[in-house]
């Protein structure tokens, strides 16, 4: 097996205080809390759910 091979788990942005955690990756999400945004919902399937009230963003937000 490569290093370099796999699946990111976060993203870190320096214009971002934030990092970004793909809960998707994990296996049991709901260990980590809710979450704050979607993002990148321009891609999202007829079968993904976003709840009511979670702020979401079509691409990567700007601040």
């Amino acid at each position: 097996m490569r290093a370099e091979c796999g699946t990111h788990l976060t993203t870190r942005r320096l214009d971002m205080a934030a990092v970004i955690l793909k809960a998707g990756a994990l296996d049991d999400p709901s260990l980590f809390g809710a979450p704050r945004m979607a993002i990148f919902t321009i891609d999202k399937q007829a079968f993904h759910h976003i709840p009511d009230g979670l702020p979401s963003f079509e691409r990567m937000p700007t601040q």
